[in-house]
């Protein structure tokens, strides 16, 4: 779980400008555990949110960061199956 929540929050980070404000959220319903992370961000196009869950699949390809390699998504997604969620 500390892996998933790493992930996503490193991802908001990355794409948040500087001072803006990422919101963690956190609930239980019916015994599962709820996680949220929202930020404000250039978001994702309608057309590539099933695309960012796929190994090595980075939305702005004309990045040079060389510290992200488009596999925290894929990751934190099978971590979640591997606990049930979707």
């Amino acid at each position: 779980m500390k892996q998933i929540l790493a992930v996503l929050i490193d991802n908001a980070v990355t794409y948040t400008v500087e001072r803006d404000t990422i919101l963690l959220r956190g609930h239980c319903k019916k015994n599962r555990l709820w996680l949220e992370v929202e930020d404000h961000g250039p978001g994702i196009p309608e057309d590539k949110k099933k695309e960012i869950f796929e190994r090595f699949y980075r939305e702005d390809k004309s990045r040079k960061d060389k510290t992200h390699f488009g596999l925290g998504l894929s990751i934190a997604k099978e971590l979640t199956v591997l606990h049930g969620g979707a």
